[in-house]
């Protein structure tokens, strides 16, 4: 990573941030992962196979318990990494995995309850780290110069806002749990306001086809589709990647209310790295993710990052390269560099709520049902970990603690 000498290993540790809790801590990430000094509670130590990872704990771990004890309790971690959720799914029945909650489906947890005897773990619904399980995301200047000029009309965005019926999103595909919400600060935020989160949201088909009308987005002779202006069909590919468990059921709703207004969708699930290089290349129009969290420090508001590459490239070449972002963007990115260039809290909450006022009327990215958890599935031989769902902790929560865990005898 470019650190080189004893006075670079604060800037190493701090870029390792990320990687330092037992439960994010993949060692994949990371070229000759077996030859660095650590301040992890576990060590990676071999790969007996591609994807497959045995750790062992760190002896100069630097935590102990209040008892004086040295942490972490448990000596040894495997780490296996599986193909698909289904997999993922028998390996958690069959009772072959100690801990798991990433990428896990709300819609499988009453699967799991049943078979919590058979299987000899527990699952708990906690609450998961992400504020949306799913948000569409798009990618505001693609290459097609028509689809560009289409999906930068606030018009169109508002549509296929009103055109998701949220509550069938919410009852479908997380059982009713959760919150009808745009992308917004939850309340509690000091960015919070009510009108961020009720934006467009409601169910309205009518409201939107109005919307598509008066942009001159006729309909074909057989009232299938919609026309764009050159002619073509309109169409709005989703091209994705399982980055959340929400990502298939969440592509294919959003196909059904977008066909029911005009606009077709075909879905093109690909693997990951397949995608960035899609992203990068400016080849995606459409896509979902999940929201980490209502922060302007994240990109989806406040750079444009990870959705419309053109413009992030304009922005970090000072304008040499890329395509010049709209005016209103351009004012986006405008006040995310006097976000951080501010001294006081007072005057960073301003402007983030200004930022989040734009995204609002905008709808650079398009939210569906906020604060839904998520299946939690842990071993009943595993100690330190009930009382997460006594205490409703995040799922990320528990996972930060791992070192606290420890087999019952």
């Amino acid at each position: 990573y470019g650190y080189k000498g004893k006075d670079e290993w604060g800037r190493f540790y701090d870029f390792m941030e990320g990687y330092n809790s037992a439960g994010g801590f993949i060692p994949t990430r990371m070229p000759n992962v077996f030859h660095y000094p650590t301040l992890r509670p576990w060590i990676p130590v071999e790969e007996p196979n591609p994807g497959e990872f045995i750790l062992e704990r760190n002896p100069y771990y630097y935590k102990v318990d209040t008892e004086g004890n040295q942490l972490p309790y448990i000596d040894r971690l495997h780490r296996s990494y599986v193909t698909d959720l289904e997999m993922e799914n028998m390996k958690i029945l069959s009772g072959e995995t100690d801990v798991q909650c990433q990428f896990l489906r709300l819609t499988d947890y009453p699967l799991f309850k049943r078979n919590e005897e058979k299987g000899g773990y527990k699952v708990m619904p906690l609450k998961a780290w992400q504020d949306q399980m799913l948000m569409y995301i798009f990618n505001l200047c693609p290459k097609d110069p028509v689809m560009r000029k289409i999906i930068q009309d606030v018009r169109f965005r508002r549509a296929l806002s009103l055109a998701l019926d949220r509550e069938e999103i919410k009852e479908s595909v997380f059982l009713g749990f959760g919150r009808i919400a745009q992308i917004a600060p939850l309340p509690g935020s000091p960015c919070y306001e009510e009108e961020f989160e009720k934006s467009y949201v409601e169910y309205d088909p009518e409201r939107a086809n109005k919307l598509l009308d008066e942009m001159g987005l006729k309909w074909d002779e057989n009232h299938q589709y919609r026309l764009r202006p050159d002619g073509k069909r309109l169409t709005l590919p989703i091209i994705y990647y399982e980055v959340t468990p929400t990502a298939t059921p969440g592509a294919e709703l959003a196909k059904e209310y977008w066909e029911a207004i005009g606009i077709y969708v075909p879905l093109k699930q690909v693997n990951g790295q397949y995608y960035w290089k899609l992203y990068n290349a400016n080849e995606t129009v459409a896509s979902v993710w999940w929201l980490d969290g209502a922060n302007v420090t994240f990109g989806w508001v406040s750079r444009f990052s990870p959705t419309t590459p053109m413009w992030v490239q304009w922005y970090n070449t000072d304008g040499k390269q890329g395509i010049e972002p709209l005016p209103v963007a351009k004012k986006v990115y405008e006040l995310s560099d006097l976000y951080w260039s501010v001294p006081s809290e007072e005057e960073r909450i301003k402007i983030e709520k200004e930022i989040w006022r734009l995204q609002a009327e905008n709808l650079w990215v398009i939210g569906t049902v906020a604060e839904t958890p998520l299946p939690f599935v842990y071993s009943k031989r595993l100690g330190n970990i009930s009382i997460a769902e006594k205490k409703n902790y995040y799922t990320i929560t528990v996972l930060e603690a791992a070192e606290q865990w420890f087999f019952k005898k």
